[in-house]
C-alpha cells in the first residue's frame, strides 16, 4: 500500500500542476463576453462603453445632486448645540455589559417626556414639543467604558440649547439620586423586572432538563446564559436603586452654546455617491437599447479589418481644422492600397457626405506622390569603357564630345499612377470601371449600426476592405 501511494505521488504532483497553470492562465485571459450576432466584448470595453461613451451623463447625475444637497444645507437654518457632563454613579461599571446597562438607563431618563417637561418649564420662551426634543435634539455619549456621560443638546437658538441642556443634566442627576417619588417607581420596575426574567429562566431550564436533541440543547443553553447576566444586572440596579448608592453628580454645565458642526461633507459624498450609481444604471441602459462601438480598433475587429492608424488633426491659424494622414499611417495606407491592385479609394463613415467629400479630397492630397527629378542615364561605350564626361560642355565641338553626345540622355520620366479617393455618395463604378476599395472612417463612440451597416455594405458591393482609419472627431448621428 505504502509503495502504490509513493507510485502516485509523481503523477499527483504533475496534475496539481497542470491544474495551477490552468487557474492561472483562466485569470490571466481578458475577460469578455458575447455580444449581438456572436461578436465578443472585452471588459475593458464595456467600460469605455458606458463610461466613455456616456461620461456627459454621469457628471450631470452627479453634479446636479451635489448641486441639490448644497443648496438645500446653505438654505437650513444653522444650528447649535450645548454640552453638559454628569457621573451617573460613583461605581465603575465592571464590564462593557455593566457600562452599556448604565449608558441605556441614563439615555432613557434623559429622554423621557416627564424630564424633558421639567427641563422645559426652566427655559424661556421654549416653543419645543417633548416629543420633537426627545428624537432630535439630545443626543447620550459615553466616555470610554466610564460611568460619566456627555448630554448634548442641538437648537436653532444657542440660547435655548444652552439653558435647557443646563436644565436636563441638573433633572437627571436629580432622578438619579432619587430625589422624590420615581426612585420608588423605579425600584417597583426593576422588581418586576427581576421576578420576570427568573420566571423564564425557571421554564427554559425545565426544557433544558428533558431536551434529548443536541441543536435544542445548545439554544437553550444560551438562553439560559443570557437570562442569568439580565437577572444579574437587574438584581445589580435594584441594591443600587435600594441602598441609594447611586451619586450622581453634576460635572459641568454649558456657559453658552457653539455651532453644531456641518454634515456637509458627509452629505455631497453621499449624494455624488448616489448620483454615480444612478448614472452608471441609466448608462447602462441606453448601452442596451443603443449600442456603441467604443473606437475604430474595435470596429476594426468587428468587421474583420486592418487598423490602418488615426488621422491626425493640424488647424493652421486662421484657418478650419483639417486631418491628414501622416507617417505611419500614410505608409500603411499606401502599401495596403499597393496590396489590393486598387486605383480608386471609396471613403466610408458615419457623417455627412459633404463632410466625407472633404476628408476625401484631403486624404487624396495626401496621397499624392512627390514628383521625381529626373537623374541622367549615362550609357556605356561599344568597347565597354567607362565614358569620360568632364569638360563635356566645353569640348562639345571636338569629335570626341560629338561621340559622347549620343550615349548621355535622360529616360523618359514615368509618373506614378494617381490614387483617387472618393466619397461612397460621388462613387460611380458603373461607368467608370475602376478597381474600388474600401476605406472605414471610424469616428469615437460610433453606433453599432454602422458595423450591421458596413458589413451589408461589403456583401452587396464585392469590393475588399483596404482597412480602417480612426477619426479623432467623435461620432455624430449621420445626416443624409
Amino acid at each position: 500500500m505504502a509503495r502504490r501511494q509513493q507510485h502516485d505521488r509523481p503523477h499527483l504532483i504533475i496534475h496539481a500542476r497542470r491544474f495551477t497553470s490552468r487557474c492561472i492562465g483562466a485569470i490571466n485571459r481578458p475577460v469578455s463576453y458575447e455580444l449581438f450576432d456572436g461578436d465578443r466584448m472585452e471588459f475593458n470595453e464595456a467600460l469605455r462603453r458606458t463610461i466613455g461613451g456616456h461620461w456627459r451623463l454621469l457628471v450631470a447625475f452627479i453634479v446636479l445632486p451635489l448641486i441639490a444637497v448644497g443648496a438645500l444645507h446653505f438654505g437650513t437654518e444653522r444650528s447649535y448645540e450645548a454640552t453638559g457632563r454628569v457621573q451617573a454613579s460613583s461605581t465603575l461599571p465592571g464590564t462593557v455589559t455593566e457600562a452599556d446597562a448604565v449608558l441605556n438607563r441614563v439615555k432613557g431618563i434623559a429622554t423621557s417626556s416627564s424630564i424633558i417637561n421639567q427641563s422645559l418649564k426652566q427655559v424661556e420662551h421654549p416653543n419645543r414639543s417633548a416629543a420633537e426634543v426627545a428624537q432630535d435634539k439630545i443626543t447620550v455619549r459615553r466616555l470610554g467604558s466610564s460611568a460619566v456621560f456627555n448630554l448634548t443638546v442641538t437648537d436653532r437658538d444657542p440660547k435655548t440649547a444652552a439653558q435647557f441642556s443646563a436644565a436636563l443634566v441638573t433633572q437627571l442627576v436629580a432622578f438619579l439620586n432619587g430625589s422624590g417619588p420615581a426612585q420608588k417607581a423605579l425600584v417597583t420596575q426593576l422588581t418586576d423586572r427581576e421576578d420576570k426574567l427568573v420566571s423564564q429562566r425557571v421554564d427554559v431550564a425545565a426544557k433544558l432538563a428533558v431536551t434529548t436533541s443536541p441543536v435544542e440543547n445548545a439554544r437553550l443553553s444560551a438562553q439560559l446564559r443570557s437570562l442569568d447576566q439580565q437577572i444579574t444586572d437587574t438584581q445589580t440596579s435594584l441594591r443600587t436603586a435600594q441602598t441609594g448608592d447611586i451619586t450622581a453628580a453634576v460635572l459641568s454645565t454649558p456657559s453658552q452654546a457653539r455651532l453644531a458642526p456641518s454634515q456637509l461633507d458627509t452629505d455631497l459624498a453621499l449624494a455624488a455617491l448616489a448620483g454615480l450609481i444612478g448614472g452608471l444604471l441609466v448608462a447602462a441602459l441606453l448601452e442596451v437599447i443603443r449600442p456603441h462601438v467604443p473606437d475604430a480598433r474595435a470596429f476594426a475587429r468587428e468587421v474583420e479589418a486592418p487598423m490602418l492608424g488615426t488621422l491626425s488633426v493640424r488647424q493652421a491659424k486662421g484657418s478650419p481644422p483639417r486631418l491628414l494622414a501622416e507617417g505611419e499611417v500614410l505608409v500603411a495606407l499606401r502599401r495596403a492600397v499597393a496590396r489590393r491592385n486598387i486605383d480608386t479609394v471609396a471613403l466610408v463613415g458615419p457623417g455627412s457626405p459633404e463632410r466625407l467629400a472633404r476628408l476625401a479630397a484631403e486624404l487624396e492630397t495626401s496621397l499624392a506622390p512627390a514628383g521625381a527629378r529626373p537623374v541622367p542615364h549615362v550609357a556605356s561605350p561599344p568597347d565597354g569603357r567607362t565614358p569620360n564626361t568632364r569638360n563635356a560642355d566645353s569640348d562639345s565641338g571636338s569629335p570626341r564630345a560629338r561621340t559622347l553626345a549620343p550615349m548621355l540622355e535622360s529616360p523618359p520620366h514615368r509618373s506614378a499612377t494617381t490614387l483617387n479617393v472618393r466619397a461612397l455618395s460621388d462613387v460611380d463604378d458603373i461607368s467608370d470601371g475602376r478597381r474600388y476599395g474600401l476605406v472605414l472612417l471610424v469616428p469615437r463612440q460610433t453606433l453599432h449600426r454602422e458595423v450591421r451597416r458596413v458589413r451589408d455594405l461589403i456583401a452587396t458591393t464585392g469590393w475588399p476592405v483596404i482597412g480602417v482609419l480612426g477619426d479623432p472627431v467623435r461620432g455624430r448621428r449621420r445626416t443624409s
